[in-house]
């Protein structure tokens, strides 16, 4: 197993396997655990197997449901994106074949449900929205540092549709972009050593911003501190948008989730 995601609010977790086939699982023991009930746990996983989707060539890290559409999958691999309405069908209702010029590292729904992000190691991100013809994408930008640069991973904002991150450039550069002004970045932050893969903003806080990185550390950002003056001597401890800095763990972070 690759990456494993429940369906948010659901009793279906979606498994990414090491050939690119997703398998669905029904686990009804969610419903249990959210009720405080005790759990059985000598089914057998073949029992709970619910589907097999295909679509993919390779594996992938990049699987993210729809939160407002249920049942809506997305993930990627090599320069492929694929979208399953999972109670449907096995094959994928949308598939965007060469939507990047190198491999995909991240897809991801918007809050709102219609649109994706995809990053890449062509060092673009690539904005599609699902409520027209998915084999043009709505907006694009080389967004990594150095050329030559790939981007890891991409993230809407949850509390503000038109904002979005986006990060994997071997300075450790996370930049902070607004639809409604597409020219450039509306903010970058830079205190990593190494390339940012994880990116997870706070879902009750639109500033806030979490960040995983190989060198090791997790950084938590508040963009609204942007232009705020800094003391000489707090200099070494960062931009004045990171707040604070976790830096205990001894191998490079695989995954950060926010408690709802």
């Amino acid at each position: 197993m690759i990456k494993a995601r429940c369906i948010p609010d659901g009793e279906v977790v979606a498994s990414m396997t090491n050939t690119g086939v997703i398998n669905l699982y029904n686990i009804p023991e969610i419903g249990q655990i959210k009720s405080g009930e005790k759990l059985d746990s000598g089914k057998d996983e073949l029992l709970r197997l619910k589907t097999k989707l295909n679509g993919l060539k390779d594996e992938s890290f990049a699987l993210s449901w729809n939160k407002q559409r249920k049942g809506l999958l997305t993930s990627a691999s090599q320069t492929t994106i694929c979208v399953w309405d999972t109670p449907k069908a096995s094959e994928p209702s949308i598939q965007i074949d060469d939507a990047h010029a190198d491999t995909i590292n991240d897809v991801k729904f918007s809050p709102d449900g219609d649109l994706l992000i995809s990053t890449a190691d062509d060092g673009h991100f690539k904005i599609w929205d699902l409520r027209q013809d998915t084999k043009k994408f709505t907006m694009a930008y080389h967004a990594a540092s150095d050329e030559g640069d790939s981007l890891c991973v991409g993230q809407f904002n949850p509390n503000n549709t038109n904002v979005f991150a986006v990060a994997g450039s071997a300075s450790g550069e996370i930049q902070i972009w607004d639809m409604r002004m597409p020219q450039s970045e509306i903010n970058s932050f830079s205190f990593h050593s190494s390339q940012v893969t994880l990116l997870e903003w706070c879902p009750n806080q639109e500033n806030i911003l979490a960040s995983g990185s190989d060198d090791k550390k997790i950084y938590i950002w508040d963009q609204s501190q942007n232009g705020s003056e800094q003391a000489r001597q707090d200099y070494e401890d960062g931009p004045p948008e990171l707040i604070f800095p976790h830096q205990y763990h001894t191998s490079v972070i695989e995954d950060i989730q926010w408690i709802p």
